[in-house]
């Protein structure tokens, strides 16, 4: 993964809407929106069931990412899981968890 231009990609389209805070945005009514789901590190246990029943239940795709990059993206805030809306952005994001990180 490459962590930097993740981080900068999530920055650029944080304005832009595609990103939903937290589980709860994760339910049926949503369903059609929903085209990724990135779990921060450390989310406890439970709650990881949770996300992963409900995603593994819909065939959702998902990726976990560094604490670092959501705790940037949302200073101040608890937040373990942010959804992706945007088709485009969530193929864009994959392609970034699949890339190399020059650093590593």
């Amino acid at each position: 993964m490459n962590k930097e231009r993740l981080n900068s990609f999530l920055h650029l389209i944080k304005r832009s809407g595609v990103i939903k805070l937290g589980s709860d945005y994760l339910t049926v009514s949503n369903l059609a929106k929903i085209h990724l789901v990135l779990i921060h590190e450390s989310i406890s246990d439970q709650s990881r069931e949770g996300v992963m029943t409900f995603l593994k239940n819909h065939n959702l795709n998902y990726y976990d990412v560094p604490a670092n990059i959501v705790t940037s993206l949302y200073p101040g805030k608890n937040v373990k899981v942010l959804t992706i809306t945007s088709k485009e952005s969530a193929k864009k994001i994959a392609n970034l968890m699949k890339e190399g990180d020059p650093y590593e």
